[in-house]
C-alpha cells in the first residue's frame, strides 16, 4: 500500500500538537498529584490519559515518516514533589480553557488534513476535547464556580439597523453592546483572569529575574486588558464577572522548569492573539475593534520578547520549516 507523503498543513499540525501535548503532560501529572477533590483528579487523569494516548500516536506516524522525535517536556521539566501552587478549583478553569482551545486547534488541523490516518487522529482528538470541556463545565457548575456570561432581556420583536452610526464607537451615542460583543467581552476576561492566575504562579516559583521580571509583567498585560474589557461592559451596566487569582497559594518551590513556564506562556500568547482576531471579526462597533487591535498587539510584543528569552536559553526548538534554496545553491 503507497502511503501518502505529509503535506506542509498534516506536518505541521501535527508538529504543534506533539509539542502542545508534552506541555501539558508534566503539568497534568502535578496537579494531579497535588489534587485533594477526587471528582477533579479524575478529570486530570482523564485528561492526561487522552494526551497520552495522542502522543503515543503522533510518534508512531513519525516513526513511520523516519522522522525525529521532538524533545518537547519530560519528566526533567517537573518536580512532583513541590508543594501544590494552585488550589484544585483552579485545575477545572485551566481544564475547560484548555479543552475549549483544542478544540480550535483540532478543527483547523482537521481542515488542512487529507491522508485518511491523519484525519482519524485529528477526528479523535476532536472529539476527546469535547468531551472534556463539557465534564470539566459540568464539574465547575455543580461546585458553583462556572461563570456564566451575562443576562440580558430577551428581545420581543424583529429589528433592522437603520443607521450607520451602529457602528460608532468612538464618537456620538454609542449602542448598547450586541450579544456576540458581549460574549467575546466576557470570555476575553475570563481568559485573562485564568492567564494572570497561572502567571501569578510562575512569577512566585521562577529562580531566574529575567523569567520572573516576564511573567510580572504578562500579569500586568493581563490585569490591563481585563479592565478595558470590564470598563465596555460597566459602561453597559452589565454585570463583571470575577477571577480566579485567589486560587495561587503562597508556594515559592517551581513543580516546573523555566523553559516549560516559558513555553506555557507562550502558547498562552498565541491562544490570546487568536482569541482577539476572533473578537474583532465579530464585533461591529469601531471602539471595540481598535481596542483587540491594540491589545493584541500589546500581546505580540510581549510573545516576541518571551520568544526571545526562549531562543537565548536554547529552549526553543524550531518547528519543520520549507528548505533554503539559497543556501543550498551556495554548498
Amino acid at each position: 500500500m503507497n502511503v501518502q507523503k505529509l503535506t506542509s498543513g498534516e506536518l505541521g499540525s501535527l508538529w504543534t500538537s506533539y509539542m502542545s501535548e508534552s506541555l501539558v503532560i508534566p503539568v497534568l501529572k502535578f496537579f494531579s498529584r497535588t489534587c485533594e477533590d477526587e471528582k477533579i483528579r479524575f478529570l486530570l487523569d482523564y485528561s492526561l490519559e487522552l494526551s497520552q494516548q495522542n502522543i503515543d500516536t503522533i510518534t508512531e506516524i513519525f516513526n513511520k515518516e523516519k522522522m525525529p522525535i521532538p524533545q518537547g517536556f519530560t519528566e526533567n521539566d517537573v518536580n512532583l514533589s513541590a508543594p501544590r501552587l494552585y488550589s484544585d478549583n483552579l485545575y477545572l478553569p485551566y481544564l475547560y480553557f484548555f479543552g475549549s482551545a483544542c478544540m480550535g486547534s483540532y478543527t483547523t488541523a482537521l481542515s488542512v488534513s487529507a491522508r485518511s490516518d491523519i484525519v482519524k487522529l485529528f477526528e479523535n482528538c476532536l472529539t476527546a476535547s469535547m468531551a472534556l470541556s463539557r465534564k470539566a463545565k459540568e464539574e465547575m457548575l455543580s461546585k458553583g464556580i462556572f461563570i456564566r456570561p451575562p443576562y440580558i432581556p430577551l428581545p420581543n420583536k424583529i429589528e433592522f439597523v437603520q443607521k450607520q452610526n451602529f457602528l460608532t464607537g468612538w464618537f456620538g451615542n454609542r449602542r448598547p453592546l450586541n450579544t456576540n460583543e458581549i460574549t467575546h467581552l466576557y470570555l476575553n476576561i475570563q481568559r485573562n483572569h485564568l492567564g494572570f492566575a497561572l502567571l501569578t504562579g510562575f512569577s512566585q516559583v521562577s529562580s531566574s529575574n529575567e523569567v520572573k521580571n516576564y511573567m510580572l509583567r504578562g500579569k500586568g498585560i493581563s490585569e490591563n486588558h481585563i479592565e478595558v474589557f470590564s470598563s465596555v461592559l460597566r459602561e453597559n451596566e452589565i454585570p463583571i464577572s470575577l477571577g480566579w487569582d485567589s486560587y495561587v497559594t503562597d508556594s515559592t518551590v517551581s513543580p516546573f522548569s523555566e523553559k516549560l513556564m516559558m513555553f506555557h506562556t507562550s502558547v498562552l500568547n498565541g491562544v490570546g492573539i487568536g482569541n482577539y482576531g476572533i473578537a474583532m471579526g465579530e464585533s461591529m462597533r469601531h471602539d471595540l475593534n481598535a481596542h483587540y487591535a491594540r491589545l493584541a498587539a500589546d500581546i505580540g510584543h510581549y510573545a516576541e520578547d518571551g520568544i526571545n528569552i526562549l531562543i537565548n536559553n536554547e529552549w526553543m526548538e524550531q518547528p519543520p520549516q520549507a528548505v533554503d534554496r539559497n543556501q543550498l545553491a551556495k554548498n
